[in-house]
């Protein structure tokens, strides 16, 4: 008698993303196999775990030495069933683990965009739904053993038991997972919040399952993010549990970037505020100079005007107008403009202009020129 195989091998190529609905059918499909074969009933709630489950029971049943030959045929056809819905769902789970990797570099790129630390907490819980597909998400910080409900997206915040936690305080030596988070920094999956440890304001939120994790700039934990699906959601998993963790690591360098840039920018400023100081009481000084320089060496321009003339006689026209500007008390960058040349020709033109009237600095000359302005000679 030929025996038929309820599960015939496919001879179409294997895709690499199958629909949920089609495993949906599939595993159904593997389930109504078990009954036909008397095997015992697989856990539904966990498509993976039942597909696991059906295969060590086909196993078990293919090993023992009284399984007729039909028998064993149907039982090797539902296990290679098996095997093939497990390597779907596992291909399943790699892809979408993929794109869900590709949505929190996009999520931690544009938070990347903000340039100071209070946008990035004002902003990173909603990232964390925008780009992880969480429901709930909460920001806290670890402050000397005690752990403060900090920030919110936009929709929990609005949620009645968030003003009673909001910037309280919780110590954490009677908390199991925010102790074990500040302690063994790794992130934590939670799955029956009725345990002890567990705080009061995560039943005050109904919350049935949720992930946590560390945020550590610099490798020191000043913070936990926790999310969940909500109330009525589906239950967290691993993979919320790892997706979280990889944006806490993310979100910690990026705060600790944000940070050192927020401080060398204050220090620039402080730098750019004192060179503007420094460069006030110099001109202040310079302006000092140039007074009691009028005011010392007026006598003695008076009565060395041939000298004077004939030093004034070695310049050039362009000498004696950078040196008229000079007397007039202007900074070599307003030479340069009033003249329309460069500052460093500017400087050229001065130590030229110093050495042929045969002085040490501007101030000199300066004083050398007011006490025989009046014999000076004209420029051409």
């Amino acid at each position: 008698m030929e025996v038929t195989a309820p599960f015939p091998p496919s001879t179409s190529v294997p895709r690499w993303r199958s629909s949920g609905a089609e495993l949906t059918r599939r595993t159904q499909r593997l389930v109504e196999g078990c009954g036909a074969l008397h095997l015992p009933a697989p856990d539904e709630s966990d498509p993976r775990a039942l597909v696991s489950a059906v295969q060590v029971a086909c196993l078990d049943e293919i090993r023992k030495a009284d399984s007729a030959p039909p028998r064993r045929v149907e039982l090797v056809s539902l296990l290679r069933e098996a095997t093939r819905l497990a390597d779907a769902y596992s291909m399943r789970s790699m892809i979408a683990s993929t794109i869900r990797l590709a949505d929190c570099d996009r999520g931690l790129a544009r938070l990347r965009e903000i340039t100071t630390t209070a946008g990035l907490i004002d902003g990173v819980c909603d990232e964390l739904i925008r780009s992880l597909g969480f429901t709930r998400t909460m920001l806290s910080r670890v402050e000397v053993g005690l752990w403060r409900p900090w920030r919110g997206n936009a929709a929990m915040m609005r949620e009645s038991w968030v003003a009673d936690w909001i910037d309280n305080t919780i110590p954490l030596d009677d908390l199991t997972l925010e102790t074990r988070l500040l302690t063994e920094r790794r992130p934590a999956l939670i799955l029956d919040t009725t345990v002890p440890g567990i705080a009061s304001m995560v039943h005050a939120a109904g919350v049935r399952s949720y992930v946590a994790a560390p945020i550590m700039p610099g490798g020191q934990v000043v913070g936990f993010f926790h999310a969940d699906h909500g109330v009525g959601g589906r239950t967290c998993d691993e993979s919320d549990r790892d997706i979280l963790w990889t944006f806490a690591e993310g979100f910690g360098h990026l705060y600790e970037r944000t940070t050192l840039l927020e401080q060398l920018r204050g220090r620039a400023e402080q730098v750019r505020r004192s060179v503007s100081t420094l460069t006030a009481a110099l001109d202040q000084l310079a302006d000092t100079q140039t007074a009691l320089a009028r005011d010392t060496h007026s006598e003695v321009g008076r009565t060395e005007p041939i000298r004077l003339n004939a030093r004034l006689s070695r310049l050039t026209p362009r000498e004696l107008e950078v040196l008229e500007l000079v007397v007039a008390g202007a900074r070599n960058e307003e030479i340069a403009h009033r003249l329309a040349i460069q500052v460093g020709t500017v400087k050229s033109h001065v130590q030229k202009i110093l050495s042929k009237l045969g002085v040490l600095n501007r101030s000199q000359a300066i004083a050398l020129c007011l006490g025989l302005e009046t014999t000076a000679p004209h420029r051409a």
